[in-house]
């Protein structure tokens, strides 16, 4: 309940899928995260990575709230560290409750340690990752 209590204070109306993917990460996972971005850019897939998208200045809650919105969806790398992240639990609980396709990515981490939240979605493991990027390809 605590990610949805902090989701509602997060969105916004209007949709405008600037981006095909939201990737939410703990920083402590960027390196996977830049190979996720790296695959999905080389199939010409617009991903928003805070690291490579937030400029200086940005006010980085706002930008973060309007690309999950702007996004056709979320991908989220789920390990040992995302799930103890604060703004992983923000953008996992947002995308929620914006129905946005969630498909949990899984790194270092058995799928029963899946937030509750984040159960009922097929996850893919990060070695599958090209078969995502495929589906979402696929998909758009």
């Amino acid at each position: 309940m605590k990610i949805i209590n902090n989701c509602i204070l997060w969105l916004g109306k209007i949709t405008h899928d600037n981006y095909d993917i939201f990737l939410s990460f703990s920083y402590k996972n960027r390196k996977q995260a830049k190979r996720i971005v790296n695959l999905a850019r080389k199939e010409k897939l617009r991903v928003f990575m805070s690291e490579k998208e937030l400029k200086s200045g940005d006010k980085f809650e706002d930008k973060i709230r309007r690309s999950i919105r702007d996004s056709k969806e979320v991908a989220i790398l789920i390990t040992p560290y995302s799930v103890k992240s604060m703004w992983v639990q923000r953008e996992t609980g947002t995308s929620w409750y914006l129905n946005k396709r969630i498909t949990p990515i899984i790194h270092k981490i058995s799928a029963s340690n899946l937030p509750e939240v984040l159960r009922p979605y097929h996850a893919r493991r990060y070695n599958e990752i090209e078969l995502y990027l495929k589906e979402v390809l696929e998909r758009i």
